[in-house]
């Protein structure tokens, strides 16, 4: 678990106590991970079906967008319903950074798709968990507020996922 350093003050006993919020965050957290473990199992296993219900990439990705996109219309209907019935439309706000992005999540999620074809939901998670280690040690560096090094947790989680990583492919 990752948790922001804050508590540093007065009060950094009874933030080591189990509270209610300590709680909620932590079944947050496990929710988060088991249906995420499970949505990449189906998802591997939907890529890799074989004879007849074996389907391309992109009609799988289209079938899942049947999903997402009534979701999506909700809440933006929910949330910015006045201006949207106030004609500004459903591209308010667009710039190109915010274009770039969609384009970047957009290649991202073809990039998953093809990895969970071709490799596996075991290494995607692997290809995810490195990731995330890139960017916690390229914040280190590359940080403007006086480059602060990892924590000691932070430094042990990237080591046991790099640890695992090597385990896993067999090179130690």
């Amino acid at each position: 678990m990752v948790q922001s350093e804050e508590g540093h003050g007065q009060h950094a006993a009874s933030n080591r106590a189990w509270t209610g919020e300590t709680v909620r965050g932590m079944v947050a957290v496990l929710t988060a991970a088991l249906t995420s473990g499970f949505a990449g199992a189906y998802l591997e296993k939907m890529y890799k079906e074989v004879g007849d219900q074996k389907r391309s990439v992109w009609f799988r990705n289209a079938q899942l967008a049947c999903f997402s996109v009534p979701v999506a219309v909700i809440g933006s209907a929910w949330r910015d319903g006045e201006r949207l019935r106030a004609n500004k439309g459903v591209f308010q706000g667009y710039d190109g950074f915010v274009l770039l992005v969609i384009a970047l999540q957009a290649v991202g999620g073809l990039v998953v798709a093809a990895v969970l074809r071709y490799a596996g939901n075991v290494l995607k998670c692997f290809a995810v968990s490195i990731s995330i280690c890139n960017c916690a040690v390229a914040t280190t560096f590359l940080s403007t507020n006086g480059g602060h090094g990892l924590s000691a947790s932070a430094t042990l989680g990237v080591a046991l996922v790099i640890g695992s990583t090597f385990l896993y492919s067999n090179v130690v």
